[in-house]
């Protein structure tokens, strides 16, 4: 009798266990399918711009080879007037447009490198943000916090913020804060007994946050800045990878 009296109440939890299972399923069906939208208009939005960097990048290497030929032919046109002139004159004239043409020829370079270093370097920017804002959107809230707080704790217990450049810092008594998560009491504690060891002074934290550094810290002090954050770790990786593939 008992158990039949249990049997409703038991098909009623295993109903309301499917029907949970179902929801959450959905919900997750919904996220999936909205951040790989999301991925794929960043991705068009990406080429767009790398398009852009491209044809501007092909400008510039045009530009560079108008100036070369110019440099040319200015060269060649002094030359011929050097012929035509005696040999004192002649000497000065060539030296005149030997360097005349170097000059134009090394301006022409450096435009060019100035654009491909521009155009890098925007890309990386491009990328990183990419990286960082699919991040954000991707891993989950708690997920997130549990890194920020697993990197921010390896950070301050094991010096990987360049603590030394400290010396360099102006004296002042606050240093400005700005973490991916609200600091802990125990990483403030941490945090401010390092600063003020490496610093041989008391300072004040002010504080603020900024969830697109992903996770970790930035401390200024006037003017220098320590980035301990996951986004400049993720800027410095692309540059590594472009350096080894150049």
């Amino acid at each position: 009798m008992r158990t039949m009296s249990l049997m409703p109440f038991i098909v009623f939890i295993i109903l309301f266990g499917a029907a949970g299972l179902w929801v959450v399923r959905q919900i997750l069906t919904k996220q999936v399918v909205q951040a790989t939208s999301h991925l794929q208009d960043l991705s068009q939005d990406y080429l767009k711009k790398q398009e852009e960097l491209t044809r501007r990048l092909t400008e510039a290497k045009q530009q560079c080879e108008a100036r070369v030929t110019q440099a040319q032919q200015e060269a060649n046109h002094l030359l011929n007037q050097a012929q035509q002139e005696g040999e004192a004159a002649k000497a000065k004239i060539i030296a005149d447009a030997r360097q005349e043409g170097e000059r134009i020829i090394a301006q022409a370079k450096q435009a060019g490198q100035a654009m491909q270093e521009e155009r890098q370097q925007l890309l990386d920017r491009i990328a990183v943000g990419q990286a960082c804002e699919l991040i954000q959107r991707i891993l989950p809230q708690a997920m997130r916090e549990e890194t920020h707080a697993r990197y921010l704790d390896e950070l301050i217990a094991n010096g990987l913020i360049p603590l030394e450049r400290l010396s360099q810092a102006e004296a002042v008594g606050e240093a400005q804060v700005v973490s991916a998560y609200p600091l802990t009491p125990t990483q403030r504690k941490r945090l401010l007994e390092k600063l003020q060891t490496a610093l041989g002074a008391s300072i004040t934290l002010q504080e603020a946050v900024d969830e697109r550094i992903i996770a970790g810290l930035t401390i200024t002090f006037g003017h220098l800045v320590l980035d301990g954050s996951l986004a400049a770790k993720l800027r410095e990786a692309a540059r590594h990878v472009e350096d080894a593939s150049a």
